[in-house]
């Protein structure tokens, strides 16, 4: 594993530390922003990985990273689909005026987190081996 990734994933697992504590009920928003940004960094090793650099956007990197996983089978589609859900659950916690209630949103992102960071961990494993 690259020096680079090691480090994303490294902030992914700070991430998850932080949201694990987290009542999706009573901090929605804290927990819709730190979940996605777990996977947020855990998609960047990802990439980087895979293709050596990342975009620079949120949308660019949910994009890539949906490509990257379109044709390497359903549990990798399920993955490039709930970092995408989470990414606009983030902008509706972060930019929606009246956006409520978020804690269906936030239960779902506090969920999917965890099984995202695990799969791209697994998948740098698989790429990295000879």
């Amino acid at each position: 594993m690259k020096h680079e990734s090691a480090k994303y994933l490294a902030k992914a697992h700070e991430l998850l530390a932080e949201v694990a504590d987290l009542d999706p009920v009573d901090k929605p928003a804290a927990v819709i922003h730190l979940s996605y940004y777990a996977m947020h960094h855990a998609a960047i090793a990802v990439l980087v990985e895979e293709t050596g650099d990342a975009p620079r956007t949120h949308s660019q990197i949910v994009g890539q990273f949906g490509r990257l996983m379109k044709d390497k089978g359903a549990v990798a589609r399920v993955h490039g689909k709930a970092l995408s859900n989470a990414l606009e659950a983030r902008y509706v916690s972060d930019y929606g005026i009246g956006a409520q209630p978020l804690e269906t949103d936030a239960k779902q992102a506090k969920a999917a987190a965890p099984a995202f960071v695990e799969f791209c961990e697994r998948h740098i494993a698989s790429i990295a081996k000879p």
